[in-house]
């Protein structure tokens, strides 16, 4: 592994690859939508995006940009580790 520029004496081990279900990203966020009681509409209109974006992202034939993540999570109260599918390992 090469060291980056910002961490010239640090290298970060991967325990595993990063796997990501788009398919079930776009289910989780339709899902958290519906939960919610908004329309697509609804979402693009607080989140500053389109129903197109969001119905994209409902289909899967987008997933939304990590800035895009972050203003949906913050205007409705979401997790993005909920949107995302991140579990946190039990301790």
């Amino acid at each position: 592994m090469e060291n980056t520029p910002q961490s010239p004496n640090m290298t970060i081990p991967r325990k595993r690859p990063l796997k990501v279900d788009f398919a079930e990203i776009a289910k989780r966020f339709q899902s958290l939508r519906e939960t919610s009681g908004l329309t697509q509409y609804g979402l693009a209109k607080i989140s500053g995006t389109t129903p197109s974006m969001i119905s994209d992202y409902e289909c899967g034939r987008r997933i939304p940009r990590f800035d895009t993540i972050a203003k949906i999570c913050a205007v409705t109260g979401w997790s993005a580790d909920a949107m995302l599918g991140i579990e946190k390992e039990a301790k």
